[in-house]
């Protein structure tokens, strides 16, 4: 044991304790600072799901929510195909598309879909999308290398640190879509429709929409609800006969 602690701490002295890079200052020329004070309105959608054995299927049961003025839910059940992520994933954008106004989805909208007219919200980003896009050669080839140690996420971050809430980096084209993070309660990786305009746009981010926590709240599926649609879904396909207990 000792020996294994010891090379736990070797570890983290030698190769986890600081990976911040260097981050070079002509990457600071990316900064963009937010100068608008435009109040929005706007809607924010999120979902859950989960995905049931019924027979010998699997079941999509997804909870879709929509918070803005009021409160908007949809109810999907479908046969789970292919990457069931991606399923609900379109889902949820496609719902988002049926509102009117500026509507937030939580997560990128890339590579779900080209085209849209909805705003993608990540907290955490898992694609390279920002740094290969860059039109300027000299800071491209300098986000792209200093981004490989820690991230596109992470690198963004250390150089909006100093800039107020708001600010953002040059957006770049990525698909139809613009792609910028901007500094809010953290950063944030957005993706929005080239007819948006970003310098309004960014006074909704200088603090994490709210609409877009209350929305992940409601859009859960929990264990009740979980109860019930197996039991549901279980005697849809295969009936069974019911007491006065089963429905009480």
């Amino acid at each position: 044991m000792r020996q294994l602690l010891s090379e736990i701490l070797r570890l983290a002295e030698l190769e986890l304790w600081d990976q911040r890079p260097e981050v070079p200052p002509q990457l600071l020329k990316l900064v963009n600072q937010c100068d608008s004070d435009f109040v929005h309105d706007y809607y924010a959608v999120d979902s859950g799901y989960v995905v049931l054995p019924v027979g010998g299927s699997e079941v999509l049961i997804q909870s879709i929510v929509a918070v803005g003025p009021d409160v908007k839910r949809r109810f999907v059940a479908q046969l789970a195909s292919g990457d069931v992520h991606v399923q609900a994933r379109l889902n949820e954008i496609r719902f988002a598309e049926s509102m009117q106004g500026l509507v937030l989805v939580d997560g990128p909208l890339t590579p779900y879909v080209n085209r849209s007219k909805v705003v993608g919200v990540s907290k955490d980003p898992k694609l390279v999308r920002y740094g290969p896009r860059i039109g300027d050669e000299e800071l491209r080839t300098l986000f792209v290398k200093a981004s490989k140690a820690v991230g596109e996420r992470r690198l963004a971050s250390l150089i909006l640190a100093k800039a107020p809430r708001g600010a953002y980096l040059v957006p770049v084209e990525v698909g139809d879509f613009y792609g910028t993070f901007f500094k809010s309660d953290w950063t944030l990786y957005v993706e929005f429709p080239r007819w948006v305009r970003v310098d309004e746009l960014c006074s909704l981010f200088r603090r994490y929409p709210l609409r877009l926590r209350v929305a992940h709240h409601l859009a859960k599926v929990n264990k009740k609800y979980l109860y019930s649609l197996r039991f549901i879904l279980s005697n849809v396909v295969k009936p069974l006969e019911l007491s006065f207990r089963d429905v009480l």
